[in-house]
């Protein structure tokens, strides 16, 4: 056992025996876990090992020489709820009706102690949404979906981009949470015919989360989904993002340009949303004006003018542009470019000698270029206004406790130009990633700088063979190069490059 390093729990071995004799009260008290004993001694794991008065009260009460095990408080907090909070025990809760009016409040912020509480039998609903809730921030999870069955309601959240099954519920329980939950964010617990949005703040370990919850109807009763928004990843850098230092060189120093437009693009899910923040962070200071629209406000920041499009109010994205204009801006975020409109309106401002960051769905850098004009933005308009295009994904990074080297094949080294005989990683899985071998995510991006060659290239429409063989000879920072590069550095796998990139592998 390393005493003065943080220990993943999950690779120690813990006497399960002891776990099921050890005083419970201690272990919610002080956030604990008994690791292994002998006659006159003791391991515990905590996340303050030097804490000397912790380890004189533990030695009191059981009689022992305590030597304690570093570990993350998240760790810890994880490994109660395994060993404290068996997910049996939520089926055999016996939760109160929550339909009552007098439990309608408009509550905004949901505070979860930051030690983890035992079980109240007459405060059942609460007790088993904060284990939800509590389960998905403590593993990292950016939705949480409740669904409704014949028999059972599933309660599943997503970690690193995949499903995982948290609890089966009996379908007794079903309204009773869906209803605390709505309850929560503000919704019509009476109106279960009808899809409806709602939000509310959860404020754990000093950390805000914003909570956005939309239910909908389904055949066996109403299905929610949670989607977890952490207010700290604002403050995450474009590195921390997984942006490798050759793209840092080419992107900075476009957060100095006076006017012009950053385009982020990718599918769904691919993170340009947090991205576009990173790199407003970067740009955010009292000597500009920064405005925002977006629909809706994803992360609330101090300093800038955010504004959310109410499309039943009349104000969608063109309204919103037009009028920020009049705001005398120095740079606007627009949170997606989803139409002809809300294009050419971007498109104008930039011209209009403002800096325009956004983001744009297409498959890759140089399809966006296509993407631009198929929704009506002109060429000259385009080519002129558009300063860089950053192409994105999000991959899964091995995890480091169970990756293992392998030898990179003939394929693998043609497809991503590796050396011979180059060694790469695989996965395995291991206790800490759950199995799956995976552990976290991050970006593989591309950059394409719109150069004055290449504005005449728009201007005389290039084929997007023709762009890609110019971008290749300029230097272009591609997929498949930043891909070359997390591979040799044992971030990922092959396969997943493959499955994000949809590369086909024999």
């Amino acid at each position: 056992l390393v005493m003065d390093k943080v220990t993943p729990l999950s690779l120690v071995e813990i006497d399960e025996t002891l776990i099921q004799q050890f005083d419970d009260e201690l272990v919610y008290q002080h956030a604990i876990i008994p690791i292994k004993q002998s006659k006159t001694s003791i391991v515990i794991a905590t996340h303050t090992p030097d804490n000397f008065q912790l380890k004189d009260i533990l030695e009191q009460v059981l009689q022992k020489k305590v030597s304690f095990l570093h570990a993350s408080f998240l760790d810890l907090q994880r490994h109660i709820i395994h060993y404290y909070e068996q997910p049996e025990h939520l089926s055999k809760l016996q939760l109160n009706d929550t339909n009552s009016q007098q439990q309608i409040q408009q509550k905004r912020t949901r505070l979860i102690p930051n030690r983890i509480q035992k079980p109240d039998p007459e405060n059942t609903p609460n007790y088993l949404l904060n284990y939800i809730l509590r389960h998905a921030i403590i593993n990292k999870a950016s939705d949480i979906h409740i669904e409704p069955g014949d028999q059972q309601t599933l309660i599943r959240t997503r970690i690193d981009g995949t499903l995982h099954l948290l609890e089966a519920l009996p379908k007794s329980h079903h309204k009773q949470l869906i209803s605390l939950i709505k309850v929560e964010a503000s919704m019509n617990i009476t109106e279960t015919r009808l899809p409806q949005d709602g939000e509310f703040e959860l404020e754990w370990q000093e950390q805000r989360f914003d909570l956005r919850v939309a239910s909908a109807p389904t055949v066996h009763g109403e299905k929610i989904t949670v989607r977890i928004l952490n207010k700290a990843i604002f403050n995450i850098s474009l590195a921390e993002l997984g942006f490798s230092e050759s793209l840092l060189e080419q992107i900075l120093p476009l957060t100095q340009l006076a006017s012009g437009t950053i385009l982020i693009s990718g599918p769904t899910g691919s993170g340009k949303t947090t991205s576009l923040f990173s790199l407003l962070n970067q740009l955010n200071d009292q000597s500009k004006n920064i405005v925002t629209i977006e629909d809706p406000i994803e992360y609330r920041i101090q300093q800038l003018n955010q504004m959310e499009v109410n499309e039943k109010a009349g104000l969608n994205f063109p309204k919103a542009c037009r009028a920020l204009l009049r705001q005398d801006p120095d740079i606007i975020l627009i949170g997606e470019i989803r139409d002809q409109e809300t294009a050419k309106m971007a498109i104008q401002s930039a011209l209009a000698g403002t800096l325009l960051l956004s983001s744009i769905h297409a498959k890759n850098a140089i399809s966006t270029i296509d993407r631009i004009i198929s929704l009506g933005v002109e060429r000259f308009w385009a080519s002129s206004a558009i300063s860089a295009i950053i192409a994105q994904r999000l991959i899964r990074k091995l995890c480091p406790y169970c990756k293992v080297e392998v030898k990179s094949t003939r394929q693998e080294q043609a497809l991503f130009q590796l050396p011979k005989n180059s060694t790469l990683y695989q996965k395995t899985g291991c206790k800490v990633c759950h199995g799956s071998g995976y552990l976290g995510r991050e970006c593989l991006a591309e950059l394409l700088p719109i150069t004055s060659e290449l504005e005449q290239g728009i201007n005389d429409a290039w084929s997007p063979q023709k762009i890609d063989a110019y971008a290749k000879k300029a230097g272009m920072i591609r997929f498949l190069e930043e891909a070359k590069k997390k591979l040799l550095a044992g971030t990922t796998t092959v396969t997943e490059i493959a499955h994000v990139l949809g590369i086909p592998l024999c």
